[in-house]
C-alpha cells in the first residue's frame, strides 16, 4: 500500500484516536514496585518490537521477550512472521505495527500468562510524540 492511498478522513480519524488514547496516560506512579527502593515486587519486565526484512518494507517479525526480574533471563519469547498492511506515515507508526504487538501479548495471556511482564518497553515515542501530552 502507498502511503497516497491513506486520505486525509483515514488520518484525521487516527489523530482523533491519539486523542483519546492520550486521555488515558497515567503519568504518575500507580504500581507498589514503583514505590519499593530495591523493586523487590518488580518479577517480570518486557519488550516489543517489529524487525524488518532487509530491503522489504511489508514483511517482518514481531517478537516479544519477557524476562525476569533483577536476573534478566529470558522466560518466554515469540517471533512471529508478519506482512504488514499500511504504509508508514510520520507520526502515525502505532497504525502500521502495533495490531502485531499486542498479538504477541494476547498470545502469551493466552499460553503463559504467569509471565505478563509489569514493565513492557517499546520502540517509540510516546510522550515525545509530535502529538504527545504537551
Amino acid at each position: 500500500m502507498d502511503p497516497a492511498d491513506i486520505n486525509d478522513i483515514v488520518k484525521a480519524e487516527w489523530e482523533l484516536k491519539q486523542e483519546q488514547l492520550k486521555s488515558k496516560l497515567v503519568c504518575e506512579d500507580v504500581e507498589k514496585w514503583q514505590n519499593e527502593k530495591e523493586l523487590n515486587s518488580l518479577c517480570y519486565i518486557g519488550g516489543v518490537d517489529l524487525s524488518f526484512v532487509k530491503g522489504d518494507d511489508f514483511n517482518a517479525c514481531a517478537c516479544l521477550v519477557v524476562c525476569s526480574y533483577p536476573d534478566l533471563q529470558v522466560v518466554y519469547s515469540d517471533c512471529s512472521h508478519i506482512q504488514l498492511t499500511a504504509p508508514y506515515i510520520s507520526g502515525f507508526l502505532a497504525f502500521r505495527e502495533v495490531s502485531f504487538l499486542v498479538d504477541c501479548i494476547e498470545k502469551l495471556k493466552h499460553e503463559k500468562p504467569e509471565y505478563m511482564p509489569q514493565v513492557m518497553f517499546v520502540d517509540g515515542n510516546g510522550m515525545l510524540h509530535p502529538r504527545g501530552i504537551i
